[in-house]
């Protein structure tokens, strides 16, 4: 089967006390040993590179998979690693304030590339709201607040809710907060720079290390926020809403309720079931899956009530 690739989930424990991710969500996941904090089901990072599940490619890593079988991705990835990832994110504790850097920064700094990314919320308590940026004018003023213990006061915040989509691009002061569980597709990158933990200690009573000037050099002052301009198009039986298009990624929300016919615009997809069951071009899919859609895919037939996430990189 090269039509469609089933990707191996990879687990990252919570620092933060919480639940375990899979008994809560029933994402059919096995792995309940500690409490989780991420799930990588998409990586091609040297920090969590996907392993391949479905035969003839059986355990081979996505990135070795891309340089024997480039044609499979429509040689549309570069440097030889997939350019996304696909992340579960289950915030159980207001999570650190933190900034991405962009790829030049990065690059020189961090031996890595740098991050976009974007936000579908999944579950969010009544009246949530994320970290989004700040109010500070200048790069001295918000440099001052962090040296005087004062950032939270400069924090700007962005109300959420279930089914709520958020692009957050390098240099956006962003955290995720208490009991928000979100898909974070990004960019290629495990680099984030901290401004701010809360003060807040790890079971070895150390304080999590912050990185303060290279947090300084890449956030945006004054903050920047950027403008979604999402589409959706209307099928028999389905919806299908492009969510972000930019160079980065794009981003689509594919819901259908029985059977349905999609256009595929990009030689390959990579994608996650958020709820439901059915088929995709025959295979059975279900809520929790992690797979691509290779280049040998044209049309996406999907038989059953599903949501998916689907994304490429240009």
């Amino acid at each position: 089967m090269k039509d469609i690739l089933f990707l191996k989930p990879l687990f990252f424990e919570k620092i933060w006390g919480g639940n375990k991710l899979p008994e809560i969500y029933n994402f059919n996941y096995t792995n309940t040993e500690f409490p989780l904090g991420e799930i990588w089901g998409v990586s091609g990072h040297k920090n969590g590179i996907s392993e391949i599940l479905t035969s003839p490619f059986e355990g081979m890593s996505i990135n070795n998979l891309i340089n024997s079988e480039p044609d499979l991705f429509g040689n549309k990835t570069a440097n030889g690693e997939f350019p996304l990832q696909i992340r579960i994110i289950d915030a159980k504790e207001d999570l650190s304030i933190q900034v991405h850097p962009d790829d030049k920064y990065a690059m020189k700094n961090s031996n890595d590339n740098g991050k976009d990314e974007c936000w579908y919320i999944m579950d969010a308590p009544e009246n949530a709201e994320i970290v989004f940026g700040h109010t500070c004018k200048s790069r001295e003023e918000l440099a001052e607040a962090v040296e005087m213990g004062r950032l939270e006061e400069h924090l700007s915040y962005l109300p959420v809710r279930s089914g709520d989509f958020i692009h957050v691009p390098a240099g956006t002061l962003h955290a995720l907060t208490r009991d928000i569980m979100a898909v974070e597709i990004a960019t290629c990158s495990d680099t984030t720079y901290r401004f701010y933990d809360y003060n807040r200690k790890t079971s070895d009573g150390k304080k999590r290390e912050l990185n303060l000037k290279e947090s300084l050099d890449v956030v945006a002052v004054p903050s920047i926020y950027p403008v979604i301009n999402t589409k959706t198009a209307y099928k028999a039986n389905a919806v299908e809403m492009t969510l972000v298009d930019e160079e980065c990624f794009t981003v689509k929300h594919i819901k259908t309720t029985k059977t349905a016919v999609i256009e595929k615009e990009f030689p390959y997809y990579a994608c996650f079931v958020m709820a439901g069951e059915g088929t995709v071009n025959t295979v059975r899919v279900k809520k929790g899956d992690f797979f691509i859609l290779t280049n040998n895919v044209k049309k996406i037939e999907i038989n059953g009530k599903v949501e998916i996430l689907a994304a490429y990189s240009k």
